[in-house]
């Protein structure tokens, strides 16, 4: 997935990685993840999905954005599924998946 990034700990600081590569998305550390998880927003902006972890390395959250070009038809079901869960085991297997 060309935008997906993950936010981490890195010291006493937070990084953005693209989640592709592992590689570094901006040369800028960030002293709060507030600050990081603001410029991940605008990464995203044109569509994509930044799975943030906890300073433990766990994901505690995901956020996604929609992007027309994605080609995802919306799913008519009875049941109601939370999307933030669905997106934080989708970002689970692509974590797993990295390797």
């Amino acid at each position: 997935m060309k935008n997906y990034y993950t936010i981490v700990k890195s010291g006493a600081d937070w990084r953005i990685l693209s989640a592709k590569n592992e590689k570094i998305a901006t040369s800028q550390n960030y002293r709060t993840q507030k600050d990081a998880i603001e410029a991940a927003r605008n990464l995203i902006k044109n569509g994509g999905i930044v799975s943030i972890h906890s300073a433990d390395g766990k994901i505690r959250d995901v956020i996604s954005q929609n992007s027309e070009n994605w080609n995802i038809k919306r799913a008519n079901t009875s049941n109601r599924i939370a999307k933030k869960e669905i997106f934080k085991i989708l970002a689970d297997n692509i974590e797993k998946n990295k390797a």
